[in-house]
């Protein structure tokens, strides 16, 4: 079995390599034409954001394939996507958090199901159990009550030293 490592994004794109002994890593491809901001996978499920455009691509017997894309309002900076593969919490900068609904079985988005204007510029985001934690630059951190996902409620906002650029939910 072929494992994948992602390289990250690069100059406005994101190149990927088969894992294999150190001296024999090559590039395979590459995706995502406009700025790379995230890289998020889940179960067999790649998340690419170009541009304010969050695209999916679907591992099917080894070979990524773009499944589905949907446009937001602002740059795509983070994404999380629940355990369970029905929503797709996404930052996006100026323009907050987007809830998206999302089909495992055909890998396709559905519908912007729910939003939250952040108090500064969503930077990235984590879900876990009913809270979405966004990394909410010049505004800290936003700590948003995610149980009903149309309605996502702002519950605290925690102001840091400098800008919140990164969570992490341990």
């Amino acid at each position: 079995m072929r494992k994948w490592i992602v390289l990250g994004c690069l100059f406005g794109s994101i190149g990927w390599a088969a894992a294999q002994p150190a001296a024999n890593v090559s590039r395979l491809g590459r995706w995502a034409l406009g700025q790379c901001e995230v890289v998020h996978r889940r179960s067999g499920f790649l998340f690419v954001s170009s541009g304010p455009m969050l695209e999916v691509y679907q591992n099917k017997h080894g070979e990524y394939t773009k499944s589905d894309s949907i446009l937001m309002p602002g740059l795509v900076k983070g994404v999380w996507v629940k355990n369970t593969l029905s929503h797709a919490y996404i930052a996006c900068g100026d323009a907050g958090l987007r809830v998206v609904s999302f089909d495992a079985v055909d890998g396709r988005f559905g519908d912007v199901v729910g939003s939250l204007d952040t108090p500064g510029s969503a930077e990235n985001v984590m879900q876990y159990g009913n809270t979405a934690y966004v990394a909410d630059g010049p505004g800290g951190l936003a700590v948003v009550d995610v149980s009903d996902p149309g309605r996502p409620t702002l519950r605290a906002a925690l102001a840091p030293a400098g800008p919140d650029r990164g969570v992490w939910v341990v």
